[in-house]
C-alpha cells in the first residue's frame, strides 16, 4: 500500500464535503449502520491466518481504524420518502476494518 503524503491536514481549506447514496433499503429496517474508513492514518498490517499467495506464504491482511455510526429510523414505512434519521451511536474504536488485497 502507498501511504505517500497521509498526512492530516488542519484548516477549512483541507476539508471535504461527502455525499453517499444507496438504493433505498428495507422499509421495515429500524437502524442503518454506517462504517467509515480513511478518518486517520491508522494501519496495520498482518498475516492472514489461512489464505496463501502463489508462493505459499500467507497474504497480507490490512486492518484500519473504522468509525460506526448507528442511525435511527422511526418513520413509518409508509412516509420513507420524509424519513429522517436520528444518531443513536458513534464508536469510534469499534475495531478494524479488514482490507484484502492481492
Amino acid at each position: 500500500m502507498d501511504f505517500a503524503d497521509m498526512r492530516l491536514r488542519k484548516g477549512s481549506d483541507n476539508t471535504r464535503d461527502i455525499v453517499i447514496i444507496w438504493p433505498d433499503f428495507d422499509p421495515a429496517a429500524k437502524q442503518v449502520s454506517l462504517f467509515i474508513a480513511g478518518l486517520s492514518n491508522e494501519t496495520a498490517g498482518v498475516e492472514h491466518p489461512v489464505q496463501k499467495d502463489a508462493d505459499g506464504k500467507p497474504t497480507m491482511v490490512y486492518l484500519q481504524k473504522t468509525l460506526q455510526l448507528i442511525y435511527a429510523n422511526t418513520t413509518d414505512p409508509a412516509l420513507r420518502s420524509q424519513a429522517v434519521l436520528s444518531l443513536l451511536s458513534k464508536t469510534g474504536s469499534c475495531g478494524k476494518r479488514k482490507v484484502f488485497l492481492s
